[in-house]
């Protein structure tokens, strides 16, 4: 009579996940370093304790030795480890951390493998897939945070509802309850809103018109709700010239700005240069003239007398 666990195809399974660890086994180079050395070590008792079916004390080993060296071999074991004593959502993460890695031929069939175990804890479990703005933001399911910097992430969760959370310094923070469904994936795009601060411009002018990143903002002084961040401040008055200033506003501060018009525009015929350049050429043809005109008439004066040479026009 076959025994019961052969029936159920559990220790198959088992010789199976043994016959994987002595695989990878073989594939762990020789190193002379002693942290190398170290992690071999530890890498070789978590293979012990997984052939015993010490599952925890094998992860720990497992992980340990990965602290000191990150190999294909050893994130594997870790997700053999952890699927094994039911961490399925970790599992996950860690075969996905394995299969991100460099491909070898040597490791084609343990790939097939994980994406199967992949693909198999999935269809029990739910996805969230979140595509978040600010990338720096932090997400929370139920309360566990998932720290990463990708824009686009996709997390593992247990069917049921679950209430999701991002947030991010210096930004409202966004929450929803999710149903999921098993073997289902679930997708959502979230992008925070800055929190807004108080900016107060002061001109000292009635007349003076101000904008805020090129929006009318009021007429003499304002004061406007604004994201936190840069802006840009205007502030004109007729004849008077536009001054122009960046300024940083911090979320949930208040910032007070003092910011007068110019001086008075230089639009009038008696300061522009041209003006000036017309005069100087007109003054000094006109004293060239007045010179020539006085020569004329003083020798229409000498008819019968001779007349004393006129001295030469001499500019200063």
């Amino acid at each position: 009579m076959r025994p019961r666990a052969l029936r159920n195809g559990s220790l198959w399974r088992a010789l199976r996940r043994l016959a994987l660890l002595s695989l990878v086994c073989l594939c762990w180079p020789a190193n002379s370093g002693h942290a190398q050395e170290d992690a071999r070590e530890l890498f070789q008792r978590g293979q012990q304790l997984g052939e015993r079916g010490r599952w925890r004390e094998a992860l720990d080993h497992f992980e340990r030795a990965r602290a000191i060296e990150e190999r294909p071999s050893i994130v594997y074991n870790i997700g053999i480890s952890q699927e094994s004593i039911g961490q399925k959502k970790e599992a996950v993460y860690t075969f996905r951390d394995f299969l991100a890695m460099p491909r070898s031929r040597e490791r084609t069939a343990l790939r097939e493998d994980a994406e199967r175990r992949v693909a198999a804890i999935l269809a029990q479990l739910g996805q969230l897939t979140l595509t978040v703005s600010p990338s720096t933001a932090a997400v929370e399911i139920d309360g566990e945070v998932f720290l990463d910097t990708t824009r686009v992430r996709t997390l593992v969760v247990d069917p049921g509802r679950h209430t999701v959370v991002v947030r991010s310094e210096g930004h409202e923070t966004f929450e929803e309850e999710i149903s999921f469904r098993r073997g289902r994936s679930v997708e959502r795009e979230v992008t925070l809103t800055a929190r807004g601060g108080t900016l107060v411009v002061r001109t000292g002018d009635a007349d003076a018109r101000i904008e805020v990143d090129g929006e009318d903002a009021g007429i003499g002084d304002s004061t406007s709700l604004v994201a936190g961040g840069v802006h840009v401040i205007s502030v004109s008055a007729p004849g008077r010239e536009t001054v122009t200033r960046e300024v940083e506003v911090s979320p949930g501060s208040r910032l007070v700005v003092d910011i007068t018009p110019g001086e008075a525009s230089s639009g009038g015929i008696a300061r522009s240069p041209i003006f000036w350049t017309i005069v100087g050429v007109v003054v000094v043809g006109g004293a060239i003239g007045l010179g020539l005109g006085l020569r004329a008439s003083r020798q229409d004066d000498c008819v019968s007398t001779i007349c004393p040479p006129i001295a030469a026009l001499r500019t200063p």
